[in-house]
């Protein structure tokens, strides 16, 4: 999904104002709203889906404890709830809710339709969706293994869709959800995975072991972009000088 664009500035707030026009921006830079989906392997070869069990399975996990870094000073490593409030991103664990209307049938068909066709491996995917702005696509996360229970067969066979969620926009940087309260590594210092990747070996949502992630870059320029017009800001030049 795509948010309206930002707006950095009226178009002639100031002549009702202060008496004169101020700007001569006519459309500015878009960003992405994200639609993440933590799937296994068969989600993109059309495995059995079904968000109520999903669902019912998020909400068991819980109070399910992982060793975690507070997202918070003084920045700890602490045997965390799944569920861990620490003032930032906070998990929705209704995956029925975020795959509504349709219970993410909708994104298996892309993913089957070739639109999941960019595969990133960890390091830089979260590196692109740290990034507030840029050309990021709704995601799929993909994992094989569950850290809560420390083993890869634990993964359901009757069900690829794990878990979903959304973020972005003017609500996406900052609230560390990559890192949420299940991850041992500080999601403010992306040098310092770039430099030793082994620090987010373990990277996982809700416990879900990321492996890899698969999506499908939007050109944003299609979409809005910051664009100026000489013509207006022409005439708002002399119509500030006729107003001095």
């Amino acid at each position: 999904m795509i948010l309206s664009c930002m707006a950095v500035a009226p178009s002639n707030f100031g002549v009702n104002v202060f008496g004169r026009y101020n700007s001569a921006i006519f459309s500015t830079q878009p960003t992405s709203s994200v639609k993440a989906l933590v799937v296994t392997p068969g989600f993109v070869t059309g495995a059995p889906i079904d968000a109520e069990d999903a669902t019912t399975v998020a909400m068991s996990r819980r109070n399910m404890t992982i060793q975690a870094r507070q997202q918070l000073p003084p920045y700890s490593l602490v045997e965390s709830r799944v569920d861990a409030n620490w003032g930032h991103h906070v998990w929705d664990f209704n995956v029925t809710a975020q795959c509504n209307p349709d219970g993410c049938h909708s994104d298996q068909q892309k993913a089957l339709n070739g639109t999941f066709s960019k595969r990133l491996d960890t390091a830089t995917c979260l590196t692109t969706y740290l990034s507030l702005l840029g050309n990021r696509s709704d995601v799929l996360l993909v994992s094989t293994t569950d850290l809560l229970r420390h083993e890869q067969s634990s993964l359901p066979s009757n069900n690829s869709l794990l878990f979903a969620f959304s973020f972005g926009g003017l609500l996406g940087s900052g609230l560390y959800w990559e890192c949420g309260s299940t991850n041992t590594f500080d999601c403010r210092k992306p040098n310092s995975w770039e430099k030793n990747y082994s620090i987010i070996e373990n990277w996982n949502i809700i416990g879900y072991k990321i492996d890899y992630c698969l999506i499908s870059e939007i050109p944003l320029s299609k979409l809005c972009s910051v664009q100026y017009s000489l013509p207006i800001m022409i005439g708002t030049t002399h119509l500030n000088e006729y107003l001095d």
